[in-house]
């Protein structure tokens, strides 16, 4: 990993630890991420199983609160040291580092134990609403920028529904004249690609509107949290630092979304690939929003999920076809059911995640995870080049 990449993330919050060791080891593990230009999410997926003694990778969550000083200790530091760096040289030289901030003396205090017990409270909430009020700023981006993807399709659809009418009726004209049989033939095949333009535009609308319900609904969940926090500050006594309030808005420099509203087919058929790759990012928003807003939600987490399909499917399946359900488990339990029913039969291949992704209208990374979650409780094996296969 280079040594002179920048992190392209968002700016770092207050260290949060109740030592100054602990702080000093956060703020050398913040620095190292920097320096790899690496983001929380690309530290926890360079985690693996072998960098903790009892082999259980921790949560988002977990890792926010760590890189904050909550909880940080040395054998923790070493092993997210560890994973910044490819480099045995470059780990080495961390885990020394590491153990000489450890040998500090940790500085001890004095005072009621009621008022310590308080303002470790304010210290934690403070902390709190900085990450909910992060997750409410990724929803609310994530929400516009799948109300801009929805109006362009909406404007697309206009156009191939217009375009499939115009070239209807002048293959129409053709084939009742003399006819020039070669020009039918070539308006016809025109004609099929419009409509499956058209059909690909309405997929991707649908799944903007849904993008963008649910980062509203994620939004307006992190408000009315912040804003219970907020009252408690001020039981506190303690001035909160301007948090956003119900559905108030939130100022950030983002780069903003640029749709060009072509009319020509290859135009039309980069602005969809476009406009999903905005529809990915958003995902990628809210998956990061839900971490920090439902960090104990083990209803949708997918270890439980997988172990409790492996212990009860029925009941499993009963809240996958919820429609509060995330969509990576309403996935899982469609294909569940096409294997129950035999269309999938033991050995038979899965679809690919391209024709998954069109026809539930999801992204790459929700079928991953159907498809993990469905692998962690045994129904199906994949591997390297062969695809998914049905255990």
């Amino acid at each position: 990993m280079a040594e002179s990449a920048r992190r392209n993330g968002r700016p770092w919050g207050s260290l949060r630890g109740t030592s100054e060791r602990a702080n000093k080891l956060a703020g050398a593990l913040r620095t190292w991420l920097d320096e790899e230009g690496l983001r929380v999410s690309d530290l926890a997926r360079a985690l693996t199983p072998e960098h903790f003694a009892d082999h259980t990778l921790p949560s988002r969550h977990q890792l926010y609160d760590w890189l904050a000083g909550v909880g940080l200790t040395d054998s923790t530091a070493e092993a997210l040291a560890d994973a910044c760096s490819d480099s045995y040289g470059v780990s080495a030289r961390r885990r020394a580092a590491i153990q000489e901030i450890w040998a500090t003396p940790a500085a001890t205090g004095s005072g009621a134990a009621a008022v310590i017990a308080a303002q470790n409270r304010v210290i934690a909430v403070q902390g709190e609403m900085t990450r909910l009020q992060q997750a409410y700023a990724d929803s609310i981006l994530a929400r516009d920028n799948a109300q801009k993807v929805a109006l362009v399709l909406y404007a697309m659809l206009g156009q191939t529904t217009n375009q499939m009418s115009d070239y209807t009726r002048r293959r129409d004209a053709l084939a009742a004249g003399s006819a020039d049989r070669q020009r039918v033939a070539e308006l016809t095949e025109e004609i099929a690609a419009v409509r499956e333009q058209h059909v690909e535009a309405v997929a991707a609308r649908i799944r903007a509107e849904r993008e963008r319900d649910d980062a509203q609904a994620l939004a307006d969940e992190a408000a009315r949290r912040i804003h219970d926090l907020t009252v408690e500050l001020a039981a506190h006594r303690v001035g909160a630092t301007s948090p956003p309030g119900y559905g108030g808005p939130v100022e950030r420099e983002e780069q903003q979304l640029i749709l060009r509203m072509p009319t020509d087919f290859a135009y039309r058929a980069a602005a969809l690939n476009r406009m999903r790759e905005v529809l990915d990012e958003g995902d990628e928003l809210l998956r990061s929003a839900r971490d920090q807003v439902r960090p104990d939600d083990e209803a949708v987490r997918p270890d439980v999920v997988a172990d409790r399909l492996a212990e009860d499917p029925d009941s499993w399946y009963r809240q996958a076809r919820s429609s509060r359900s995330p969509e990576y488990m309403k996935v899982a339990a469609a294909l569940l059911d096409r294997i129950r029913q035999g269309d999938y039969g033991r050995g038979d291949r899965l679809p690919t995640q391209a024709a998954m992704c069109d026809e539930f209208v999801v992204s790459r990374d929700t079928v991953r995870r159907a498809l993990s979650l469905l692998a962690n409780s045994g129904l199906v094996t994949s591997r390297q080049g062969g695809g998914t296969r049905v255990v």
